[in-house]
């Protein structure tokens, strides 16, 4: 329907799908950007923007530029023992905190597989 609009360029926004889902693309008049960054664990894209050439003979060339920093990532780890907490290695200073918040939903807090979590953390427990 916005093809058949006599304009130069349709520029949308809001929803983080990125449009069209090329890395480059000529004389395309509909674009949606996407968002330039992650914001969430159900948003599978790296982010990005698009560089849009508009000549004056109404001819264009846009090209998909990553903007995203950050990736996020689902992790589950099954801790039955101290011995399984060691695969909190992987995890970095930015997951820490959820992954403590989790356990003390999971985890009672005179538990020994708690403590021992939090201690590998880096948090001090009461």
């Amino acid at each position: 329907e916005l093809n058949n609009i006599e304009t130069q360029l349709w520029l949308l926004g809001h929803t983080h799908v990125c449009y069209p889902i090329n890395e480059k693309i000529t004389n395309h008049k509909v674009f949606n950007p996407g968002t330039p960054e992650p914001d969430g664990l159900d948003f599978k894209d790296v982010g990005s923007a698009w560089y849009i050439e508009l000549e004056e003979d109404g001819s264009s060339v846009a090209r998909k530029i990553k903007t995203g920093e950050f990736r996020f990532f689902d992790k589950r780890f099954k801790i039955e023992k101290d011995e399984d907490l060691e695969v909190t290695g992987e995890i970095n200073d930015e997951t820490s905190g959820a992954l403590i918040q989790k356990l003390r939903e999971v985890l009672a807090e005179n538990d020994t597989q708690y403590k021992k979590a939090v201690e590998v953390l880096g948090e001090k427990t009461e």
